[in-house]
């Protein structure tokens, strides 16, 4: 667990404590790669199949993780194997953007194909995962992952693929050498209280009152083609005021929930910065504008 101590001190003459919080936890970004190796669908079910993902990332020198298989069963979607907060998702060497969120995982389409491997050679093979393009089960998985012989099947990927082939290009027979996709599952920063209160949230603290009131800016959007929607998800005392800076020269905006259209496909810091009378907070997000 990634552990981040607040410190209380206690005013005389006040109230309650007076606490001193640190800057906000950075995204929990999800490094991605396909291994080196390959195996036949006796992976030894997730268990063994996720062995072999750390194993990978070890000889790799990736270090982090938690490392999960992009598998599913016929009682785990692949999907729900991620930390639901995750993301950017990106190639584990080259840091290049594959997915801005899990919701832009599922979608259909990747920004950029899953190619490299842990030492960062590029790969053009084919992947076991049992999953279809919106990250849940499909009816073919090898008996889940235990069964390496013909004539069963299972549904595999095309690492090349931006499009629903990426994880669903077909079925082969569970006889084939096929590699894994091996995704990085960190666990979110936990904030720890002086009170053993524990909090995922770097806004807020351990009171009574859950945190005060102070601004605790947050945000999602979605991104279709060069557009991208914005929704303003703040908590705090109202009411509340909004500055948003989309980071690609614009001029900021104090809308809400904003919708701003970008004039060229890359990499933007977008950042939402919350107002209200006990203060202020700024978070940053990655925002990936890509051509699918």
């Amino acid at each position: 667990m990634i552990k981040i101590y607040w410190k209380v001190i206690l005013a005389c003459a006040t109230v309650g404590p007076i606490l001193v919080f640190p800057q906000r936890a950075e995204a929990q970004q999800s490094r991605v790669f396909l291994t080196s190796t390959t195996s036949t669908g006796e992976l030894g079910g997730l268990a063994g199949a996720d062995q072999t993902c750390q194993a990978r990332a070890t000889a790799g020198g990736l270090g982090g993780g938690p490392w999960v298989a992009w598998l599913s069963t016929s009682t785990t979607n692949a999907v729900d194997r991620l930390v639901p907060e995750s993301g950017p998702f990106i190639r584990a060497v080259s840091g290049l953007t594959i997915a801005n969120d899990i919701q832009d995982l599922t979608d259909g389409t990747l920004c950029n194909p899953i190619i490299h491997d842990e030492f960062g050679s590029s790969w053009v093979h084919f992947a076991w995962t049992g999953t279809a393009a919106d990250g849940t089960r499909t009816n073919y998985r090898c008996d889940d992952w235990t069964e390496g012989s013909q004539p069963n099947q299972a549904t595999y990927g095309y690492n090349p693929g931006i499009v629903e082939s990426w994880t669903d290009n077909g079925q082969t027979t569970c006889a084939s050498g096929l590699n894994l996709y091996c995704f990085e599952t960190p666990e979110s920063p936990t904030a720890i209280f002086s009170d053993g209160f524990e909090s995922t949230n770097s806004c807020r603290w351990s009171l009574e009152e859950p945190y005060g009131g102070h601004p605790c800016a947050d945000f999602s959007f979605t991104v279709s083609g060069l557009q991208v929607a914005f929704q303003d998800l703040s908590e705090g005392v109202e009411p509340l005021s909004f500055q948003w800076d989309f980071g690609d020269g614009s001029q900021p905006v104090q809308e809400e929930n904003p919708v701003h259209t970008y004039g060229v496909w890359d990499d933007y810091q977008v950042a939402l910065t919350t107002l209200n009378s006990l203060g202020a907070d700024t978070n940053v997000k990655k925002v990936v504008v890509c051509r699918f």
